[in-house]
């Protein structure tokens, strides 16, 4: 009988979970955006040759959000497969043009050379849309446009916009957009361009000129020069620039940071003011060194590898590199590298001391940190690799007892020169005052509201803290998620 009442009561639980869970509403999750535009959108989008009407804003807005949500690598993906199923011996602007029907809805990838932005105003306040931009992109120097209608463009591109201009007229190569090719218009003496609606077409610029260390300063522009973290409006120059760095000639970029240091320190004499050493100068005057190569020298005491997240330019393993400088004050400078000389792969580590080391890289911005308590900036430098030449080991050669001889003397007359250096050391205090004045870090005030709890301490290097590359991959990982 306890057996039967067991039985019923485990039956009777049962039965109220399941219908517990038959009673619990359902978790609404927004479904997968298609590959290609439904049907029902494109039937009141007409493929003769005319301006964007108000009966294709239906398609052009899905059109522009589904290639938001639409991980750019599966949009690429499913645009290359679409073009081998044409088996086209052309490439897919050409086949496009051909058998626009074929390509109707579709996703295109297109890349080449934008000649042409401009706003567009547009009444789809049902949308929440009132304005786009259209892009005018010529594929392999072409003369027929292909017109991109996106909802957002890179800010190194907006940033192109002259003040209160509508439009701009200006060569930019290396842009690629991945689109739904929507309708044809019309543009010029009745020639037709085909129309891609995307989210946002992408700007790669690609070095091709290893002799030419300049950065284009459109690329900056996004750039929070700091005190900051790292943001991710700024994933795409900080990964030019790492492409940059390591695809420019290693002496260019040494020349090009001894020359313009050298520019600076000549500029100070002729205003009568006292050479100020690279580190120093830096900190204090970040606006005009933004982008510019910088050469530091001195010790290593982190160098740890990470893995880079997916990026435009392939770049898979980077290097974060603490450098400490001897005018540096205790204060290391945070370089990210894409290589580095055999001898270092040997001696990587996040407490370690490693001399005679000497980095070129671009000066990206002024990082805030949090170390013991206290806000601090620190300069960052993009980097290909740094050199190393080691202290090599082993047994000092005996002197000769003539080279000996030769330097006791010099020894006295060291012990002269050295109580001529006291008589003047009290001329020389107030002018040395002066230097160390303006090699104050006191702007660390500056870091304060800008600081990030995670960022490691320059002062130390304690292994415990987390390194910058956690910080770099955190950043970047939301600006993808984003």
């Amino acid at each position: 009988m306890a057996k039967c009442l067991i039985a019923l009561a485990l039956f009777s639980l049962m039965g109220q979970c399941c219908y517990a869970q038959q009673e619990a509403p359902a978790e609404t999750v927004e479904p997968e955006p298609t590959l290609a535009l439904d049907a029902e959108l494109l039937e009141t989008v007409s493929l003769e040759p005319n301006d964007l009407q108000p009966s294709d804003h239906a398609a052009l807005i899905a059109g522009l959000d589904r290639t938001r949500r639409i991980e750019r690598r599966v949009a690429e993906a499913a645009a290359a497969d679409f073009f081998r199923t044409r088996r086209s011996e052309t490439g897919p602007l050409p086949d496009l043009l051909k058998n626009p029907e074929a390509y109707h809805g579709q996703l295109v990838t297109l890349e080449g050379q934008v000649r042409r932005i401009a706003i567009r105003s547009i009444n789809a306040e049902q949308f929440g849309i009132n304005q786009l931009y259209d892009v005018w992109l010529y594929v392999d120097g072409g003369d027929v446009p292909v017109l991109i209608v996106c909802a957002e463009l890179q800010p190194s591109l907006k940033a192109r916009f002259p003040e209160n201009a509508s439009e701009i007229n200006d060569v930019i190569n290396d842009v690629r957009a991945t689109g739904f090719f929507l309708k044809r218009v019309k543009f010029g003496d009745d020639q037709v361009a085909p129309l891609l609606a995307t989210h946002q077409p992408r700007w790669i610029p690609q070095v091709r000129d290893p002799s030419d260390p300049k950065i284009e300063p459109f690329v900056l522009a996004p750039v929070q020069l700091g005190p900051s973290t790292l943001k991710a409006v700024e994933n795409h120059a900080y990964y030019y620039l790492l492409e940059k760095a390591r695809k420019t000639d290693s002496s260019v970029l040494d020349k090009a940071a001894a020359d313009f240091y050298t520019k600076r320190q000549d500029a100070r004499q002729q205003q009568r003011k006292r050479r100020m050493p690279p580190f120093i100068d830096v900190f204090k005057h970040r606006d005009e060194y933004h982008g510019q190569p910088v050469m530091f020298k001195g010790r290593v005491r982190r160098l740890v590898p990470y893995t880079a997240p997916e990026n435009d330019y392939g770049i898979e393993t980077l290097y974060d590199l603490w450098i400490y400088t001897d005018d540096s004050q205790n204060n290391a400078a945070v370089v990210v590298c894409t290589d580095l000389p055999e001898g270092l792969k040997t001696q990587m580590g996040s407490d370690i001391l490693i001399d005679n080391v000497a980095v070129t890289g671009y000066f990206f911005k002024m990082m805030a940190y949090q170390a013991q308590d206290t806000a601090h900036m620190t300069p960052m430098l993009i980097a290909k690799k740094p050199t190393w030449k080691p202290v090599v080991g082993g047994t000092e050669p005996v002197l000769p007892k003539s080279v000996v001889n030769i330097l006791a003397g010099l020894g006295l007359v060291g012990i002269v020169v050295g109580f001529w250096f006291v008589v003047v050391r009290d001329d020389r205090k107030g002018r040395v005052k002066t230097v160390q004045e303006e090699a104050s870090f006191a702007d660390n005030e500056d870091a304060k509201d800008q600081v990030s709890p995670e960022f490691p301490s320059s002062a130390d290097g304690n292994a415990s803290l987390n390194s910058t590359a956690v910080k770099v991959q955190q950043c970047l990982t939301r600006a993808k998620r984003n």
